[in-house]
C-alpha cells in the first residue's frame, strides 16, 4: 500500500513523505519539500514497481566513479571481435568526451546520482556546452557528447542500477538545423595546398584532393582495388590510425571512385 502525508519537522518547516513498498515487499520511505513533487515520485515509484524495475536511490552510484567503470568496460572491448567489438578511436572519442565534459567541474554531471539524472539536467548539461561563455562548443560536439551519455545510461540500465534510460528517443532541436552544405575549396586554394605541398607527399595529396578519400580509406588502399585501366578505385575498408582494418562504417562507404587522367603518373 503506497500512501503520502504531511509532516512537520522539528524545525516548523513541513515535509511530504512518500511511503510504499518495492517488487520485493521491502518498505520504502523518501521526504520532498512539496506535495506535488512527492506525488510525481510515487506514480513513477509505483510504475517501476509494477513494471519489476524500481531501483532504490541508495543503490545508485555517483556518476563520476561509475563513469570510470564504464569506459574500463569499453577498453576490455578493443579488439574483442564479434558484437561486442569497439575500435580504439571510438573509445578514445568516449573517454575523452567524458573526461573533458561530462566530469567537468564547471558545468558537468559528476556530482550527481546516477539515478538523479533527468533529461532536463542533460539538457541544462549541453546548453552549457554551447554557451560562448561558458564552453563555446558547436551544437553537434555537444550531441555527439551526449550521445556517449546515452550509451553510458543505457549500460547502468542493463545493469540494474536505473530503471529506465532518460535520453532513449530524446532528440535535440537546432543540431541539423545548423549543419551546412559543404562547400569545396576554389582552385586557387587547392593549387596553393599543392604548391606548398613537400614533394614527397604531393601524390597523397592530389589523390586525396581528386578522389575524396579519407585519411583511413586512403590507409586501406590496395592495388587489387585499383583498376588503372578504368581509371577507378573500389572502397571496401578503411585503416584507422592504430593500423586496425575494419569495413566502412556504412553501406554508403562501399563505392567505387573515379581517379581520372590527373592521376596519370599513379602508374609510376
Amino acid at each position: 500500500m503506497a500512501s503520502i502525508r504531511k509532516r512537520i519537522n522539528p524545525s516548523g518547516k513541513s515535509a511530504w513523505i512518500c511511503d510504499y513498498r518495492d517488487q520485493f515487499g521491502k518498505r520504502r520511505v523518501r521526504q520532498f519539500k512539496t506535495k506535488r513533487k512527492a506525488e510525481a515520485f510515487l506514480a513513477d515509484a509505483i510504475s517501476d514497481v509494477r513494471q519489476g524495475s524500481y531501483v532504490h536511490a541508495a543503490k545508485a552510484p555517483r556518476l563520476e566513479n561509475s563513469i570510470e567503470e564504464w569506459l574500463s568496460h569499453c577498453e576490455r572491448r578493443v579488439g574483442i571481435g564479434g558484437e561486442h567489438n569497439l575500435e580504439r578511436a571510438t573509445y578514445e572519442d568516449y573517454r575523452g568526451k567524458v573526461r573533458k565534459h561530462i566530469l567537468s567541474a564547471d558545468y558537468g554531471l559528476s556530482h550527481m546520482k546516477v539515478n538523479t539524472i533527468s533529461s532536463g539536467a542533460v539538457d541544462d548539461f549541453r546548453m552549457a556546452m554551447i554557451t560562448p561563455e561558458v564552453r563555446g562548443q558547436s551544437s553537434a560536439n555537444a550531441t555527439k557528447t551526449v550521445s556517449v551519455l546515452r550509451a553510458y545510461l543505457s549500460w547502468e540500465q542493463d545493469r540494474g542500477l536505473i530503471a529506465s534510460n532518460p535520453l532513449l528517443g530524446r532528440k535535440y532541436r537546432g543540431s541539423h538545423r545548423e549543419e551546412t552544405k559543404l562547400t569545396p575549396p576554389s582552385h586557387e586554394i587547392i593549387r596553393a595546398l599543392v604548391e606548398a605541398c613537400p614533394k614527397d607527399k604531393e601524390l597523397y595529396l592530389r589523390f586525396a584532393i581528386l578522389t575524396g578519400f579519407q585519411a583511413s580509406e586512403q590507409r586501406a588502399l590496395r592495388w587489387h582495388n585499383t583498376d588503372l585501366e578504368a581509371q577507378v578505385v573500389e572502397v571496401h575498408e578503411r585503416v584507422d590510425k592504430y593500423q586496425n582494418v575494419a569495413p566502412p562504417k556504412s553501406s554508403a562507404g562501399y563505392r567505387t571512385v573515379p581517379i581520372g587522367p590527373q592521376l596519370e603518373h599513379f602508374r609510376k
